[in-house]
């Protein structure tokens, strides 16, 4: 029985993480941005088994949570390799740097957090790896963060913040770069209509609907 839990999160980001578990029990745990509780709390209640966190890029409204869920079942971190640096010790003087005279007060405790609560990968994941037991591919999506990942499955796309329901992800970040970005929607443009779209971000959708009415879509 496949099971899909959303989770969002409010406040300043509203950062989708998904519970995934396509035997309905074994779960991957998706982008845990904030709300440990919450998606711990989701877990226990609905007997889930967590496998390994994935975390789809390394910016700090997708990973605050990663710590404490890690550590309260036990699992290793799994990420792109191009953002390793964005996790773990190394990511001090990286999200430090992000924080300027100029930076909104919420954003500068979210950086902060996510440093002091940052753990180091287990596993670096590179594209065409496949997750075992889960029927995903990784494909390597750069273009908002250097080391943006999306999942790919049977008719199914977990797409980090490189594609959203009628947009798609900034470039305009540290390490952004518009031309890798538009490439990594020209990739996904080849899945199939039917796959089910869940980005970091919104609403799901589909492949064919984003190649319909997606304006940033040229093909």
């Amino acid at each position: 029985m496949l099971v899909i839990i959303p989770v969002v999160f409010g406040g300043y980001f509203e950062t989708n993480c998904y519970l995934y578990a396509p035997d309905g029990s074994h779960t991957l745990i998706i982008d845990p941005g904030s709300d440990a509780a919450k998606i711990i709390g989701i877990i226990e209640k609905r007997k889930l088994e967590p496998a390994a966190i994935v975390a789809t890029h390394g910016h700090p409204d997708h990973i605050l949570a990663i710590g404490e869920v890690a550590l309260r079942f036990g699992i290793p971190l799994w990420v792109g390799k191009g953002d390793a640096l964005m996790f773990g010790r190394s990511s001090k003087r990286l999200y430090e740097a992000l924080v300027t005279p100029d930076t909104e007060p919420e954003i500068a405790d979210i950086i902060n957090a996510t440093v002091e609560q940052s753990k180091e990968p287990d596993c670096l994941l590179s594209d065409g790896d496949k997750l075992a037991g889960f029927g995903l591919t990784v494909w390597e999506t750069p273009g908002h963060s250097p080391g943006g990942i999306c999942l790919v499955g049977d008719r199914i796309a977990f797409t980090d913040d490189t594609l959203f329901a009628g947009s798609v992800g900034r470039w305009d970040l540290p390490g952004g770069d518009e031309t890798q970005l538009l490439a990594s929607i020209r990739r996904l443009m080849t899945l199939p209509d039917e796959t089910q779209v869940y980005p970091g971000h919104g609403p799901a959708t589909t492949i064919g609907m984003e190649r319909a009415h997606n304006p940033y879509i040229t093909e």
